[in-house]
């Protein structure tokens, strides 16, 4: 009699077969990608986005709160007039500031929220001190319920 030889995959080649779909997968997924990119890019209004990035340079270059909250009026490079005013708001964190703002110019109006960091946007000049040490002292606390419970 002659032996029936069993035919199967060997590790080897099983490896081999997974390797390829790894790379054929890897390649399919970029493809679909720069797919997805290109039409993103396609939808976007170019002009839009750039007065967008503008108008929030011109608005991170202002130094003082007063000036931003009464208000901001500039010339876009569209050659449109732009007026931004708007209310910062500090938040939890030492020196950020919330900014929420509207945008009203011939080409674009809109509404949005950008984060600054500003150290003289205290309304009262303690309060940043204050700010300081209520920190520390959470800080210190909970350093301290910590070690207890070690």
């Amino acid at each position: 009699m002659i032996a029936k030889k069993n035919r199967a995959f060997t590790l080897v080649e099983t490896l081999i077969a997974v390797a390829l779909f790894g790379m054929m997968a890897i390649y399919l997924g970029q493809a679909c990608m720069n797919c997805s990119m290109l039409l993103d890019t396609l939808n976007k209004d170019s002009d839009e986005d750039f007065l967008r990035e503008y108008v929030t340079t011109r608005i991170r270059a202002v130094q003082s709160i007063d000036e931003l909250e009464s208000g901001i009026d500039f010339v876009a490079p569209d050659s449109s007039q732009v007026r931004v005013m708007g209310k910062a708001y500090p938040s939890v964190f030492l020196d950020l500031f919330e900014f929420a703002f509207t945008v009203k110019s011939t080409s674009l109006n809109y509404e949005d929220t950008i984060f600054l960091i500003r150290r003289n946007w205290y309304e009262d000049s303690n309060e940043r001190d204050d700010l300081i040490k209520d920190r520390t002292d959470y800080l210190e606390t909970s350093r301290r319920q910590k070690s207890r419970l070690n």
